[in-house]
């Protein structure tokens, strides 16, 4: 999925995770369904940027609240149409693999890009947004193939760590060393 929601989920009140709020899975999810959870979920974020904007570099209330709506605008709409296209390319290529996110960058990116007006920018977007996808996507399957905590965390039955190995990792290869040197010792005995 995309690496800017993946690991987003609901906890419940007594710390048992919930279903994701995004799928996991984009073969399994509804782009239109995916499309609107972004908005949902961005376009708070989006307001609060511009609430933000506004209070520090002190605009009135009457522009403070417009900058408020047109960033959640923003964020909402890129977002949604960020997921949508990842799920929609998923399932056109009928692949969830990791090229589904600098498609999904690239169409967002000429969103922005159109909306700025001119074929250059057009072009910048979404060449940038399309790489800035693909290398995130990369590092987030990268972080959870090599680098996720339950990797760091000592097994319940783990021996303690300074207890040494309980087997004796060269007890066979010295039992046959021992039986191969009495074989030789008893060939020797025999010849005499």
């Amino acid at each position: 999925m995309s690496f800017l929601f993946s690991h987003a989920h609901v906890r419940a009140h007594n710390g048992t995770p919930r279903e994701p709020i995004f799928a996991t899975h984009l073969l399994e999810a509804s782009f239109v369904g995916e499309a609107i959870k972004g908005v949902v979920v961005a376009a708070p974020v989006g307001a609060a940027y511009g609430a933000a904007k506004a209070w520090w570099f002190n605009f009135p209330m009457g522009q403070g609240l417009g900058l408020m709506g047109s960033n959640a605008g923003v964020f909402g709409c890129l977002t949604g149409i960020y997921l949508g296209t990842s799920v929609f390319s998923a399932h056109v290529r009928g692949k969830d693999d990791i090229w589904n996110a600098p498609i999904a960058g690239f169409v967002s990116g000429a969103v922005v890009g159109m909306r700025a007006g001119s074929l250059k920018k057009i072009v910048f977007y979404s060449s940038a947004a399309s790489t800035v996808s693909l290398w995130g996507q990369f590092f987030v399957n990268e972080y959870r193939n090599n680098f996720h905590k339950s990797r760091f965390f000592k097994k319940q039955d783990a021996p303690p760590m300074f207890a040494g190995n309980p087997r004796d990792q060269y007890k066979d290869r010295w039992a046959a060393i021992q039986a191969r040197e009495a074989a030789a010792g008893e060939a020797a005995d025999d010849e005499e």
